[in-house]
């Protein structure tokens, strides 16, 4: 019975382990920075219908061909695709994660980092 107990355990414990994996679908990340960008967990709640923010975001995402994509310039001014984005109201679960830039200035095509296949950030 003790066996049976320890393997169901580990089972438990690697099911949290890997859905802890997708940081930003979830209440808990690690808020890591990378650059001038700063990780935001669902918890943060960056998104809001009545107060749209004139931050910048870049978001890690998955489309519908299961690759991982960046989207950037996502901002709530009135130029151009500088639009504000509605989709970003919620929280989407096809999202890896998502950063808030941190600078009071616009970010640059230099500042944005690449992905991996698996949509992780790629330090150089």
């Amino acid at each position: 019975m003790k066996k049976i107990l320890s393997i169901l355990g580990a089972i438990s414990l690697v099911g949290t382990s890997t859905t802890s994996l997708i940081s930003c679908t979830h209440d808990k990340c690690e808020n890591k920075i990378i650059g001038n960008w700063k990780e935001l967990c669902k918890k943060d709640k960056p998104f809001n219908e009545n107060k749209p923010t004139d931050k910048w975001y870049l978001l890690i995402h998955r489309t519908n061909d299961n690759k991982y994509h960046i989207n950037r310039k996502l901002w709530d001014g009135t130029e151009g695709d500088n639009k504000w984005r509605p989709d970003l109201l919620g929280w989407s679960s096809n999202w890896k994660e998502v950063y808030i830039w941190t600078k009071n200035s616009v970010p640059t095509d230099n500042d944005v980092p690449n992905i991996d296949d698996q949509g992780n950030i790629v330090l150089e």
